[in-house]
């Protein structure tokens, strides 16, 4: 019986032994869970930034869109302008016909070489913000222009 009660008591030892050994601390959880927490973060932020990204493309992209129509869209007008004064100078009969034709033509090769840069840099996202703002420039040059001589061919 005695070998059996000192038997027991060693297999109990073994067993509280084991048992405490083999859990983590509390020192240990709490460093577990913080890692994962910090993980967590980490990967919430990269998937965010991501997030943003992607937004940030597709409102590029439509802005880009946006602003190439309309680039076009002022491309047609202006052409239209243009074939408006032709009609109106051939129908003046004045003597000035070959002057308001040689400012019609300017007039007409800036807008034709708006269109070459807007079809040359249409897919240029990071240039088209440069290309824009020259192109607005050339837009209020030839707009004001245009304008300027409908006014002088109606006097």
């Amino acid at each position: 019986m005695r070998k059996t009660i000192i038997a027991l008591a060693i297999a109990a030892i073994l067993i509280v032994g084991a048992i405490l050994l083999g859990f983590p601390t509390t020192g240990q959880k709490k460093h577990a869970a913080m890692t994962n927490v910090q993980t967590a973060q980490f990967n919430l932020n990269v998937e965010r930034n991501n997030a943003f990204d992607q937004e940030q493309k597709k409102v590029l992209t439509k802005k880009l869109s946006t602003d190439i129509l309309e680039s076009k869209t002022t491309i047609k007008d202006n052409e239209i302008r243009i074939a408006a004064l032709y009609f109106k100078i051939d129908n003046s009969g004045k003597g000035m016909d070959e002057f308001y034709k040689n400012k019609i033509g300017q007039l007409e090769m800036k807008n034709i070489s708006l269109r070459k840069t807007i079809v040359e840099n249409e897919k240029k996202q990071s240039y088209w913000m440069k290309i824009k703002r020259l192109f607005n420039d050339q837009v209020d040059e030839s707009g004001s222009g245009s304008s300027k001589f409908i006014v002088d061919n109606l006097k």
